[in-house]
C-alpha cells in the first residue's frame, strides 16, 4: 500500500451530515456523533473527555464499508514532531522525524506496526501518544500521526474472508494522551497496558478487595509470569530506555530468586531473602527472574501438530501448503 500522500482521499467524516449528542456526568463528558459514511455505510463515533484524567478515549463503529477501502483516524499537530517511539515486542523503536538523528536508529517512515502505543515528541517540548486495543497500524504524514481503523478486504489469498470484509459492523477503540512533561515521566507504556486491561465486571459477586502477587519499580513492566518446574518465572522489560536499578516484589511463598537467561539457564542469585529484590537494568533490557518454590509442576509439552485445533473439514488444508511457511494454500483466484 502506498503511503498517505500517494493515496486518493475518497471521503472524510466531515463530508456527511451528522447527529451529535453530548452527555455530561460527574466522571466524564461524552460526545456521540452518528452519520452516514463513504459508499453507503455508516459511522458512529464516541469521544470521552474525563474530568480528572488526561486520557481522551475514542470508539469508532463502522458498518458496510466498500471493499478495498482503508479507514484511518488522523491527529494533525500544530508543532513539528522531533522523535517517534512505538511499542514493539520486547520494548520500543525510537527514531527521528523532522530532523535526522543518526543516534536514533528506529524506523519511522511509511506504514509501520505498533504494539499498544506510539508516541510523538514535539519540537518545543511535551508530546502526544496514541494508544490502542488491537489497532496495530501507524503512519506519519508531516505533522499528522495516523492510526489505521480498517483495511476492508473481502478476500485473502483468494479465499472469502468475512473477518476482514468491510461488511457488517467493525468496532475500533483507541485513545489520545497529550502532555507537557518529558516522555519518560508520563508512563506511556504503563498507561497502554492499563488501557488494554479494563476492569472486568462479574454480576452477582461480592467484592472481596484486592491483592497484588507481584509489584515492581516504575522503570520495568512485567510481561510474563508462569510456572516452570519448581520455579515461578517472570519476564520484565525496562520501559524508559535508560539504565538504572529495578525492584521486584513477589508476595508468594518462595525461597530465593535468581536472574537467568531467556531459557532459564546460568542463574545469578539475587541478594537478600525477599520478598523484595533489586538488580541493575540496561536500556530496554529483557530480564528473566526465577523464584524458587517448594513444589514443582509438570513439564510443559510443546504442541507439534495443529490437527486437534481445526475442524475435521479443514484438516486436509493443514497439510496441503506449499514450500512457504505462515500462509494457507492460495485460492483459485489468487493463483490466476
Amino acid at each position: 500500500m502506498s503511503w498517505r500522500p500517494e493515496r486518493k482521499r475518497l471521503a472524510t467524516s466531515s463530508d456527511f451530515r451528522t447527529a451529535v449528542a453530548v452527555t455530561k456526568g460527574p466522571l466524564a463528558t461524552i460526545i456521540e456523533v452518528a452519520s452516514e459514511f463513504y459508499g453507503g455505510g455508516t459511522s458512529r463515533r464516541v469521544v470521552r473527555f474525563y474530568e480528572d484524567f488526561p486520557r481522551i478515549d475514542f470508539e469508532t463503529q463502522l458498518e458496510d464499508i466498500p471493499d478495498v477501502t482503508v479507514v484511518v483516524a488522523e491527529f494533525p499537530l500544530a508543532e513539528d514532531i522531533e522523535e517517534v517511539r512505538r511499542g514493539i515486542p520486547g520494548g520500543f523503536s525510537h527514531g527521528a522525524w523532522a530532523t535526522p538523528n543518526p543516534s536514533l536508529p528506529g524506523w519511522t517512515k511509511g506504514i509501520v506496526p505498533a504494539v499498544r502505543w506510539s508516541h510523538y515528541s514535539l519540537a518545543r517540548g511535551g508530546g502526544v501518544a496514541i494508544i490502542d486495543r488491537g489497532l496495530t497500524g501507524r503512519e506519519l504524514n508531516e505533522n499528522t500521526p495516523i492510526i489505521y481503523l480498517l483495511n476492508a478486504r473481502a478476500r485473502y489469498y483468494g479465499y472469502p474472508n468475512a473477518w476482514l470484509s468491510g461488511k457488517s459492523k467493525h468496532h475500533a477503540e483507541y485513545a489520545l494522551i497529550a502532555h507537557a512533561d518529558d516522555w519518560d515521566d508520563v508512563r506511556i507504556p504503563q498507561t497502554a497496558w492499563e488501557y488494554n486491561s479494563p476492569p472486568i465486571i462479574l454480576a452477582g459477586r461480592k467484592a472481596l478487595g484486592w491483592r497484588s502477587f507481584m509489584s515492581t519499580s516504575g522503570n520495568v513492566i512485567v510481561e510474563v509470569v508462569r510456572r516452570e518446574g519448581e520455579y515461578i518465572e517472570a519476564r520484565l522489560i525496562e520501559c524508559f530506555g535508560r539504565p538504572g536499578t529495578a525492584e521486584v516484589t513477589l508476595n508468594l511463598v518462595h525461597r530465593g530468586a535468581a536472574l537467568t537467561d531467556l531459557r532459564g539457564r546460568n542463574p545469578k542469585p539475587l541478594q537478600g531473602g525477599g520478598p523484595t529484590y533489586q538488580f541493575l537494568v540496561q536500556p530496554q533490557q529483557i530480564v528473566t527472574i526465577r523464584f524458587h518454590t517448594e513444589s514443582a509442576v509438570d513439564e510443559i509439552k510443546p504442541i507439534t501438530a495443529w490437527d486437534t485445533f481445526a475442524p475435521q473439514s479443514k484438516r486436509p488444508a493443514l497439510h496441503a501448503s506449499g514450500h512457504y511457511k505462515g500462509h494457507p494454500p492460495r485460492g483459485a483466484e489468487s493463483q490466476t
